[in-house]
């Protein structure tokens, strides 16, 4: 589906010029409102529309570089991916400053200004910015893998515990994080809506698929009678996983003790979880081997390592146990007792998980980029119709393998705390001089202070 503009014209069309692909885009003139409704309850929205001037900007797609201007693409020009989801989040005026720029992610009038609620900007920011950095982590655990087992030895069990934290954090961001949808002021339809996992989409689902042979677990009560058990089908620590009664009140109990003032809310519902989990090879429409494993790593994740949630007035999500309080996934994953269940099994499924929801996420996003033959130039054409389209679509804008993205070794890094690379530069560690210079001035007054 293209997504046409509010002037009726014909979507943004980029042309392949020299091997390379150039999107179009148009300045804009853009400011940020705050209202206040009867109640008192604030809301900001950015109003935008075309500049008058009616500047169209070319952006190219270059190595090394991304999505650039043309101008500039023999200067230092900008990457506009890195640019956007590296906005500090509520800084409007930076944001507002981007738009006017680099003009905004979809198609807006030439005369009235469109306005759009901001939170839900931020939102989709945010899935941007998580998107990449589970690319920057499978990059990185990928050249891990392929490295010799010299280097992987060499990885301590903290960086390792960062790495798989950070790689669950992205994956949970994009599953159940609320919603983004952006609404054209006009028509009042939907523009864009985020993706919709499949996991998610099963978990939410008023009822569960049907399914075939049902074993009913027994009613027992709470006598000295011995659990009833049943065998299922496990993906991930395989073949089959025992399941009892006990697993089954524990579950449903936890969804009871729920109520809407805790000041932690849980993800997964986990009786939901327990039912798909025990049935998952048993629906009449059975679900892919992909999403068995999604579900089998949930449930382990779940009631091993500790239940994800949110907390409130927090952004990161967090395990909790109580219902009272929740610990980072970083801090919950350093202890001893979690260490031995995030096993080798767990590890690899997170990271089939990782890649399966990252495909979503990226397909879902990339559905408006369409290729098609021009016979009378001999060349082909890219329909790209706005411009978040074209920042996904720059993640991935270069040769395979050749260049991947990296995070700075600077960890107060405002810049770019992800950049580019060659995948044969194995030097590169910060994303600009600045940053080296910041860690190299750090080291020497450390060095300095010990020596006196």
């Amino acid at each position: 589906m293209e997504i046409q503009n509010q002037t009726n014209k014909a979507p943004i069309r980029p042309a392949l010029v020299k091997d390379s692909i150039i999107f179009k885009s148009t300045k804009c003139e853009c400011h940020v409102d705050t209202v206040h409704d009867e109640y008192g309850v604030e809301t900001n929205t950015l109003g935008i529309r075309k500049a008058q001037a009616n500047v169209e900007l070319p952006l190219q797609y270059l190595p090394r570089k991304g999505l650039s201007l043309l101008a500039d693409a023999k200067k230092d020009s900008p990457d506009l991916l890195l640019d956007f989801v590296f906005i500090e989040c509520g800084d409007s005026k930076a944001l507002a400053d981007f738009f006017s720029n680099y003009g905004f992610l979809f198609p807006v009038p030439e005369w009235k200004f469109a306005r759009f609620d901001l939170q839900q900007i931020w939102a989709l920011q945010k899935r941007l910015k998580y998107t990449l950095d589970l690319v920057a982590e499978l990059q990185y655990h990928k050249k891990l893998q392929d490295a010799g087992e010299d280097l992987k030895q060499s990885l301590d069990t903290t960086e390792e515990i960062i790495h798989y934290s950070r790689v669950y954090q992205d994956v949970c961001q994009l599953l159940f994080s609320e919603p983004v949808t952006l609404t054209n002021p006009k028509s009042g339809k939907d523009i864009y809506r985020s993706c919709n996992h499949a996991f998610t989409e099963l978990l939410n689902s008023p009822e569960l698929p049907a399914w075939h042979e049902p074993v009913p677990f027994p009613v027992i009560d709470d006598s000295d009678k011995p659990e009833w058990t049943e065998k299922v089908k496990d993906p991930v620590r395989s073949p089959r996983f025992l399941l009892s009664n006990k697993d089954k009140r524990d579950a449903y109990d936890l969804v009871e003790m729920q109520d809407i003032d805790d000041p932690v809310r849980l993800l997964i519902n986990p009786a939901r979880l327990f039912d798909i989990f025990r049935r998952m090879d048993m629906f009449d429409r059975p679900l892919s081997p992909e999403q068995q494993e999604i579900v089998a790593f949930f449930y382990h994740a779940e009631n091993e390592l500790g239940h994800i949630c949110l907390e409130r007035g927090r952004d990161d999500f967090g395990f909790t146990k109580d219902l009272e309080s929740a610990i980072s996934i970083e801090a919950q994953m350093k202890k001893e007792k979690v260490k031995k269940y995030f096993d080798a099994d767990m590890k690899r499924a997170l990271i089939h998980v990782a890649v399966y929801v990252l495909k979503e996420e990226i397909d879902h996003n990339l559905h408006d980029v369409n290729l098609s033959y021009n016979a009378e130039a001999h060349s082909l054409k890219w329909d790209i119709s706005n411009f978040l389209t074209a920042l996904y679509y720059s993640i991935f804008y270069n040769q395979p393998g050749a260049e991947r993205f990296r995070r700075c070794k600077n960890p107060e890094c405002k810049r770019h705390p992800i950049f580019r690379l060659s995948n044969s530069d194995s030097r590169s560690v910060y994303c600009s001089r600045a940053c080296q210079s910041v860690i190299s001035q750090r080291e020497l007054r450390e060095k300095k202070k010990h020596s006196d």
